[in-house]
């Protein structure tokens, strides 16, 4: 069976890895890479084993050319898991950002349409106040009459 992404080649060296919990050189690895009918080149497995080792989920054992799976590679959900939640996140980002602008939008207008009616009242209670109707006279008088 063939792996199509670098992902999933990846993520099965490191299942590997996890299966067995124990020191492997480069030819177990390839032994148990063959016995689990994957096709991985061995140049491309040299350099899944130099990715796992700079990201900290393999270490070299000692100064022979073996290797251990880490506590943080055991923990590690994997490489194709961990590119779909990223672009999940990238996914509702962008989706946030556009509702962030519309929300936005809204209230902008909000506040301008309650910046003009405020105006507008007090634009109204100061010609009430300056030409005030026979109706209004009541409160003029009242007004006049306890000071």
């Amino acid at each position: 069976m063939i792996l199509n992404t670098a992902h999933q080649q990846i993520d099965h060296i490191l299942g590997i890895f996890r299966k067995n919990q124990s020191v492997l050189s480069p030819d177990d690895l390839l032994k148990l890479v063959n016995e689990s009918e994957i096709v991985v080149e061995p140049s491309v497995l040299n350099g899944i084993i130099e990715k796992l080792q700079r990201d900290i989920h393999i270490f070299k054992v000692g100064y022979a050319y073996a290797f251990q799976i880490t506590f943080e590679g055991n923990l590690f959900i994997g490489y194709d898991k961990q590119r779909i939640l990223e672009d999940d996140r990238i996914i509702k980002i962008s989706q946030t950002e556009t509702h962030l602008k519309s929300y936005k939008t809204r209230l902008l207008w909000a506040t301008w349409s309650a910046g003009i009616f405020a105006g507008l009242l007090l634009l109204w209670q100061i010609f009430v106040y300056l030409y005030p109707h026979q109706s209004d006279w009541w409160y003029f008088w009242f007004q006049n009459t306890t000071k």
